[in-house]
């Protein structure tokens, strides 16, 4: 059955010439008025109606409410490289083949429930797969005799059937198998935590009906995995209260070593929160659909088809509510084995299988090491504390974190990893080589690009992301010192990859850029755990120093499209008034300062005399008030032309940063 308008647009499309250029819209149609007019034709039974209906839905991951309240219309076009389906910033392209007619797949196998035991079952048959055939991922005691060692407390879910309630169990150092849970906390902070008082009542018994959803159903999909416990932060570490946070500073300092033992990790991927659940209705998969014909009455036996679209791995998953938050990025690199309970679809992930509901037996990439980031768990020299850790810095600090002080914490598991197999000394997220070489040591300038001894300058090269959508602060609570990335909450960047403008590591990673600063020694004081909460650092670095430098509001972008791009509070602030050369604050509310010293850390050795290009990259420094002679960093500052030159005359000594 078709509607009116897709009996229409079918002959638009088989009227409609050729475009001349391939980018050149061949016709485009309004199909229907809003979304909401879609879904009652697909609710009607139209085919075609219920394959856009579905690319609109999955194309809207990350705001699916978009598209319900939205009062926009949705587009169809054709040119001349493929069909586009859109409604509002909701643009899609859908898939065309040409097929035979005898050969039309059916309904894609995906339930419109999460909780279909079809699904629970298929979670179950990939485990068991994976625990018998994938040595690479690690048998986690599932068909091994070295089962690992409990959390210190785990809930046991009781037997398959639910015949008893959870309890809290306290391990006392005994081995066995166990699940964890990924999940938001969300806005709503439920009351279903670990207290003092809770750990002698809970071991008696935890009323389902006192957990939140998301906790209740984690519980059921652990019993049809025949495993007994499951691993909950909430439930199993005791929460911080004022003045005692000891129960959580030592199992936090755990949490990598618990999602890296577990038998398989389950993530709550399409739940904002706790009470939302991890059983989704899937809106997607409403109707079932196949491929489709365009030309409705060609019967001809081959033809050309529209594909109804699968729920895609990256999208559904890197997209998802979960996905957002800081401490996942390390619980999902962490974890040998990922059950993803996404919007739309089950997904599974393993050191060897990606998979689906729709694709259970594997699907798209050979060696999924690469594309999570994991292999930086795996490498043993500085490679994993430079060229890799810089894109996982930029990809954790656009994530969302609750609490502040939590910043390097969720990261002290992927870190303790990386110390253990690299010897390089963590400070503050920045790495430092156990040998020391100073930029004088070096036969060339050559030798100092990409060196493993200037790692921890290379970390010191980093600038807040300088997007309007980026609203960078300090912290409430002291986190780390302003010359770490952690200093600052909100978006940062090494690279040049996401901020149309140059990457602060380039003095570092580019052959026209020359490192000028030693760091001379380097320091931080641990709470408890090294890899996690410090109370103080500073750093010690070597090089030329210029004073007087101002920073002023420039009315609009200079240079044309070359500068043109939004940055903190739709300004660009530019030292000394020359356009060509401009200064990034750490935070928007430093950018009142008036006056601040630059302190060098890399110069361009191949700039010409009359290029634009820049000459230097800097620290934006101030005193601190404190009369120490110690500085603070305040932001990087990028040196022009009219600078060039500056910094010759003065004299290289040492400045310590805290």
């Amino acid at each position: 059955m078709r509607c009116l308008k897709c009996k229409a647009i079918a002959l638009l499309d088989s009227s409609c010439k050729p475009a001349v250029f391939p980018q050149f819209v061949k016709w485009e149609e309004i199909l229907h008025n809003t979304f909401e007019d879609l879904d009652l034709s697909a609710g009607r039974g139209c085919e075609l109606c219920r394959i856009w209906r579905r690319y609109l839905i999955y194309g809207a991951t990350a705001d699916p409410e978009s598209l319900v309240t939205g009062r926009t219309p949705v587009h169809i076009k054709k040119t001349n490289r493929g069909g586009w389906i859109s409604c509002g910033e909701i643009e899609i392209a859908f898939d065309e083949d040409k097929l035979n007619k005898d050969d039309i797949p059916g309904s894609l196998p995906i339930h419109p429930d999460a909780a279909a035991d079809s699904n629970v079952q298929l979670a179950s048959r990939w485990l068991t797969n994976c625990l018998r055939n994938h040595p690479k991922c690690g048998a986690a005691g599932g068909f091994s005799d070295l089962a690992p060692r409990l959390p210190t407390r785990v809930i046991d879910v009781g037997p398959a059937d639910g015949s008893q309630e959870p309890r809290l169990v306290l391990s006392s150092g005994k081995t066995g198998t166990y699940v964890s849970l990924s999940h938001c906390w969300g806005l709503t902070q439920h009351t279903c935590k670990l207290s003092h008082e809770a750990v002698q009542t809970w071991q008696q018994g935890i009323s389902m009906s006192d957990l939140p959803r998301t906790f209740r159903d984690a519980i059921y999909i652990t019993r049809k995995l025949n495993e007994r416990y499951i691993w909950i932060d909430s439930l199993c570490i005791i929460q911080p209260i004022p003045g005692d946070n000891s129960d959580w500073q030592r199992e936090g300092a755990r949490m990598g070593e618990i999602y890296r033992n577990a038998i398989c990790n389950i993530a709550a991927s399409a739940a904002r929160d706790s009470d939302a659940g991890i059983f989704t209705q899937r809106s997607g998969a409403k109707y079932p659909v196949t491929p489709c014909r365009l030309q409705e009455d060609n019967d001809n036996a081959t033809g050309l088809f529209i594909l109804p679209p699968l729920p895609d791995f990256t999208d559904s998953v890197s997209y998802a509510p979960l996905n957002r938050r800081a401490w996942v990025l390390q619980e999902r690199m962490l974890s040998p084995r990922i059950l993803h309970w996404a919007p739309e679809s089950l997904f599974w992930q393993c050191t060897k299988t990606w998979a689906s509901e729709s694709a259970p037996d594997g699907l798209i990439y050979d060696d999924p090491d690469d594309v999570t980031g994991v292999n930086i768990l795996t490498l043993t020299d500085h490679r994993a504390t430079t060229w890799e850790w810089a894109p996982l810095i930029e990809d954790y600090t656009r994530r969302g974190i609750t609490n502040d002080t939590d910043k390097l914490p969720a990261l002290s598991g992927i870190a303790r990893i990386i110390h253990l197999n690299t010897g390089f000394h963590y400070h503050a997220g920045l790495w430092q080589s156990p040998v020391r070489k100073l930029l004088g040591e070096y036969k060339s300038a050559a030798n100092l690009i990409g060196a493993a001894e200037l790692s921890l300058t290379a970390g010191l090269m980093w600038q807040s992301d300088p997007t309007i959508l980026n609203n960078p602060r300090r912290p409430t609570s002291y986190v780390a010192p302003s010359w770490s990335w952690a200093s600052v909450v909100g978006s940062i960047h090494y690279s040049d990859k996401n901020t149309g403008g140059p990457g602060p590591m380039k003095g570092w990673t580019d052959v026209r850029w020359r490192t000028q600063a030693d760091v001379i020694h380097v320091e931080t004081n641990a709470v408890a755990d090294p890899f996690g909460q410090i109370t103080a650092g500073r750093v010690e670095i070597c090089s030329a120093i210029r004073d007087g430098f101002r920073a002023v509001e420039m009315p609009e972008p200079a240079l044309g499209n070359a500068r043109n791009r939004p940055t903190l509070d739709h300004l660009e602030r530019y030292s000394n008034g020359a356009y060509e050369s401009d200064v990034c604050f750490d935070v928007i509310a430093e950018r009142s300062i008036e006056k601040f010293s630059c302190l060098l850390m890399s110069s361009n050795i191949h700039s010409h005399p009359d290029s634009l290009d820049w000459s230097y990259s800097a620290i934006a420094l101030v005193p601190c008030e404190d009369g120490t002679g110690t500085y603070r960093r305040i932001g990087w500052a990028w040196l022009g032309k009219s600078f060039r030159g500056c910094f010759d005359g003065c004299e290289r000594r040492n400045f310590t940063i805290v």
